[in-house]
Order: C-alpha cells, then sequence, then structure tokens
C-alpha cells in the first residue's frame, strides 16, 4: 500500500513505496522440534531393546545371561580347556597327607582331587594354578603342603606337547559344603571350566 509521510508542511502521500514483507514462520524452529522428537524415538527404543535382552538378575554385580553361564562338567569327563585337557577321576578326603616325617595334617580337611593333565600346545608349558570354589562363591587354593608329597601335582611342573600325566591336587577345606574345581586353559589363557566336586557328606 502507498506510504504516507508526515512533514512541517503537511501530509505527503508517496507511491511505489516498498511492501513490508508478512512474518514467516522460522524453519530453524520446527528443524529443532523435529529433531528432538526423533532423538526421543531413539532413546526409547535404545531402553526397550536394552531391558528386552536382560536374561535374569545380576549376581555380585556382573549380568548372567545364558551365553556366560559357566558349563560345569563331571568325574569322569574329558574337558578340555585353551591348550590344556583335564580328566577329573574323582576325590578323597583325609585328615593328613604324606607318611612319616613328610606328614602333614590338615587345619580342616584334606581334599585330594585325581587329575589327568595333557598339554596340547605347541611348546613345553608349566601346569596351570588349581582352585576351588564354593556354593557361596568363596575361593580356596591348593595346598602348599602337598608340593613335597609323592603322587601330587607340583605348582612348578612342566609338560611337553602331547605329554600327559596324573596326579593329585590337594586343598586344605571345610568338608560340609559343595565345590567346584576350576580348571584353566593356560597362564596366558582366560578360558576356564568347572567340575562339581561333592561335598564330604554326600560321599558318606
Amino acid at each position: 500500500m502507498p506510504a504516507i509521510r508526515v512533514t512541517k508542511q503537511g501530509t505527503e502521500l508517496i507511491l511505489g513505496a516498498p511492501a513490508v514483507p508478512a512474518p514467516q514462520a522460522s524453519r530453524s524452529g520446527i528443524g529443532k522440534v523435529l529433531g528432538g522428537a526423533f532423538l526421543m524415538v531413539i532413546l526409547c527404543g535404545g531402553a526397550v531393546l536394552f531391558f528386552a535382552n536382560q536374561d535374569g538378575p545380576t549376581e555380585k554385580g556382573v549380568a548372567t545371561t545364558a551365553a556366560t553361564r559357566p558349563v560345569v562338567h563331571g568325574i569322569d569327563e574329558e574337558i578340555t580347556v585353551g591348550y590344556w585337557s583335564y580328566v577329573c577321576k574323582g576325590e578323597e578326603w583325609t585328615p593328613t597327607i604324606g607318611e612319616g616325617y613328610s606328614a602333614q595334617k590338615a587345619n580342616a580337611q584334606f581334599m585330594k582331587v585325581d587329575l589327568i593333565v595333557r598339554n596340547n600346545d605347541t611348546t613345553s608349558s608349566m601346569l596351570p594354578p588349581f582352585f576351588l570354589i564354593d556354593d557361596k562363591g568363596r575361593r580356596y587354593d591348593a595346598s602348599s603342603e602337598a608340593t613335597i608329597q609323592e603322587h601330587f601335582l607340583q605348582l612348578l611342573d612342566t609338560l611337553n606337547p602331547d605329554v600327559s600325566k596324573r596326579g593329585y591336587v590337594a586343598f586344605d577345606v571345610p568338608s560340609d559344603r559343595q565345590y567346584r574345581l576350576v580348571l584353566s586353559g593356560g597362564r596366558e589363557n582366560d578360558e576356564t571350566a568347572f567340575v562339581m566336586i561333592p561335598s564330604l557328606l554326600t560321599t558318606q
């Protein structure tokens, strides 16, 4: 429409003045709204997938799923872990190990685990450590008292490739609980396997 200018001499009518454009909606504001809605969809979908993949309650802060639950093996079952193979032939309970001057008395009870161990590696390897876990997750190391006894596997034993050895591993532990023997894939291997060992009460 024509512009009107007021001066001291009066009012002037100015023709041909440019029209002022009407305000339009901000494109940046619409983009922010759409971007926020898209982000909410992604977050909600991720939350649904996270909770759907939970396979059960956590134990001591570690999520337990069907894929990560360890397989528990039994007596006389051949087990290959990493570059080692094992066969647990059974266990014995005794208050002492050894004879004569080398006899050692347990603080609780000695569990003697009868094992066959085989090195499947391409080089000689030292025996990996052995330990027990009870039904409450407590760890029990092998007894050092057995290192001077005959027929026992020694902590520093080394086997060449494809060589097997049979012997006992002793644990000085209470006899009134259930244990699992933990077998290692090697000193530089993180794989483990478990063998269920009955308590002394269940074998009497």
